[in-house]
């Protein structure tokens, strides 16, 4: 078969006996024991943008906790020296890794330990300054016959591709970088059997890109990837194999930024990071004499391999999401499932912000709007439970909670001679008396006298609005009663809520990105959507704290649920009488317990604003999801949504993506 230029194949192998040649280097990353899998940590770490010292840090923190290096790619950016890596949690042979190489001195290394029974697994060749610098791993032991070279032009690897592969060899791994102005490869291939493959170098960014259309198209699945600049300009080289296996997904050209949200995006869908590579490419800026160049940056190509769902599960919960997302034009949606308090999903769908194309991704920060209820009812709990406070204390009066400070209720004309007095019981259970559900005379006073503060809102509804029943009797859905326990929850700890239960709730759960909203599109927080519906920023969304001020990620809000939904696989935060009481079906609406809404075989609690819906839900069955979008839509249809998605998919991972 005639070879052309880029280096294509696509053939078979069988295993023969040959020599190996090119090793390892020497500097940094003492040889390891071999290695035995172990279940403690996550199975996987993964960095990028390390300088050498750096490097080095993490290389002996992950190997110090038995991890295995099984990935390094090496790159300049403004004359110094950069890493990208990927350590393993799993067994193997022993080991040997090192970095900052010269040619010589890569060479000596492998020499060294192919005399010491080591084999070449892994090389990156990378330019800094213009000058050529190696990092590998070599593994020990047995094995194909191979071949490895560094150092060679375009020229001379094509004659090295052609003579191996004649030979019978496949390529297992390249890596290109560029000196001098002239791209420079390093190789390895082995005699042995295996799948169909195809490999192409000295490519452009659009021919990758091209190619890597192609070969997918005809079932081949991206096998490595090395992605590198010849001045300044970007060339990739790779290799695909044909068959079955997980699920693939290549990307490149992404600053890092993007890279670490595309590296998000996927590790939240259970992809894991197989060959990561750096580059540095110009950065430029056109004035009237021309384009001129100040420094450079960083640019990312990767592969991820699928190692938790399966792809057609996946589909499947993206059609779900998708066609809510449709049937109520919604812009951007996030969702995130647990199992048996185990993150074990996380995606984001559409767009966060029209007019600039963001898309939504599992970080992005949504208003939760009533969702809040859950966590300001925990908070009120916490209290109970130290003692500070008491179900059964009055909120109003001089013997109330909050005193005289906003006046007393008054009764109206209560059928009861002696009625009750507002509880803090009564506010959780949203019985407080005051009846303001379909009521066209008393809307939700939250929603009425904006330029009111909270304080003087809540003056003005205890001097102006009689109790309709007596307090305990009826019930009525109020968010201004959440508003009140704001401010109850302020009077007990002498703090403002939100400081609060950042602290006392959100903190011990691992939450430190939730914050209350503010009001308008100029008020947004860093990595918060944009809302789009009738009027979704004329609400004074900052006064609504306890009861729906509250941003949050579907994520931070799993945090948050695995924390007190009585599973015993995390510690909850509460006691467990504390959360019975919680869902405890004991007030006029037995569908709605302490800040939770009460179902046959779940609870949970949903959230409507302009511009934003949300769900939260924990289900008897060991799943809970959170839910959120940027526009308006059926809250009821998100939720069966996201169950009939869940109900959907055969087999769920074992991993934990928190």
């Amino acid at each position: 078969m005639e070879m052309g230029r880029r280096g294509f194949l696509q053939a078979t192998a069988a295993a023969v006996t040959a020599t190996g040649l090119t090793g390892l280097g020497s500097g940094t990353a003492a040889a390891t024991d071999a290695t035995t899998d172990t279940d403690v940590g996550p199975r996987w770490v993964a960095r990028h943008g390390l300088t050498a010292s750096e490097y080095q840090s993490e290389f002996e923190e992950h190997v110090g906790n038995g991890y295995r290096l099984t990935d390094v790619g090496g790159y300049g950016v403004d004359g110094q020296a950069r890493y990208a890596a990927i350590w393993e949690k799993r067994g193997g042979p022993a080991w040997i890794a090192r970095h900052g190489l010269t040619a010589s001195e890569y060479q000596n290394v492998v020499d060294r330990f192919v005399d010491e029974g080591y084999r070449v697994s892994h090389v990156s060749g990378y330019s800094v300054d213009d000058r050529s610098r190696y990092a590998t791993i070599m593994e020990k032991g047995g094995g194909p016959a191979w071949v490895a070279r560094h150092g060679l032009s375009s020229s001379e690897y094509q004659d090295e591709f052609e003579e191996h592969v004649g030979n019978g060899h496949r390529l297992v791994h390249v890596s290109g970088h560029g000196v001098d102005g002239r791209a420079r490869y390093a190789a390895i291939w082995e005699k042995r059997g295996g799948p169909a493959w195809v490999a192409r170098h000295d490519l452009t960014a659009s021919q990758y890109e091209d190619a890597d259309e192609t070969f997918t198209g005809r079932g081949y699945r991206p096998a490595q990837v090395s992605a590198f600049s010849v001045d300044g300009e970007p060339r990739f080289a790779a290799i695909w194999e044909k068959g079955g296996g997980p699920e693939r997904i290549s990307r490149h050209g992404l600053p890092a930024t993007e890279y670490q949200d595309e590296f998000d995006e996927l590790a939240y869908q259970g992809y894991r990071p197989v060959d990561v590579s750096g580059y540095a490419v110009p950065d430029t800026v056109s004035t009237a004499f021309g384009t001129v160049s100040f420094g450079e940056s960083a640019r990312y190509a990767g592969i991820w391999e699928a190692d938790g769902l399966d792809g057609d599960d996946i589909d499947w919960i993206d059609s779900r999401m998708q066609a809510y997302m449709n049937r109520n034009d919604v812009p951007g949606l996030s969702v995130a499932i647990t199992k048996d308090e185990r993150l074990v999903f996380a995606k984001g769908y559409g767009l966060a912000d029209r007019d600039a194309g963001e898309e939504v991704r599992p970080s992005h920060r949504f208003r939760i709007a009533s969702i809040s209820k859950p966590v300001t009812a925990v908070a009120v709990m916490q209290l109970v439970e130290a003692g500070r406070l008491d179900l059964d204390d009055f909120v109003f009066g001089s013997d109330g909670v909050l005193g005289t400070t906003y006046g007393t209720p008054s009764y109206g004309r209560l059928s009861a001679s002696d009625p009750d007095r507002i509880t803090v019981k009564h506010l959780l259970e949203h019985t407080a008396g005051w009846w303001v559900r379909n009521n066209p005379n008393r809307p939700d006073p939250m929603f009425r006298h904006p330029n009111k503060d909270q304080d003087e809102l809540i003056r003005w509804v205890v001097g102006n609005w009689p109790l309709d029943n007596e307090p305990g009797t009826d019930y009525s859905y109020l968010n201004f009663g959440y508003c009140v326990l704001g401010r109850v929850i302020e009077a007990v700890t002498g703090r403002s809520y939100e400081s609060y239960v950042a602290d006392a709730v959100l903190g011990p759960c691992g939450i430190d990105g939730m914050e209350i909203a503010g009001d308008t599109r100029a008020d947004r927080k860093d990595g918060e959507v944009v809302y789009y519906g009738r009027s979704p920023y004329d609400d004074q969304v900052s006064r609504m704290d306890a009861h729906g001020g509250w941003i949050a990620t579907p994520i931070d809000l799993l945090r948050f649920v695995t924390r007190v939904d009585g599973f015993d696989r995390k510690a909850d935060i509460l006691r467990p009488e504390t959360e019975r009481e919680l869902s405890d079906r004991e007030g006029p609406n037995c569908g709605y317990g302490e800040g939770w809404i009460l179902q046959g075989n779940w609870r949970g609690h949903d959230g409507s604003l302009s511009g934003s819906r949300g769900y939260l839900v924990r289900r008897d069955d060991g799943f809970s999801f959170a839910v959120l979008t940027n526009g308006d839509g059926s809250v009821g249809g998100l939720r069966t949504s996201v169950n009939s998605a869940i109900n959907s998919v055969r087999d769920w991972p074992s991993y934990d993506l928190f």
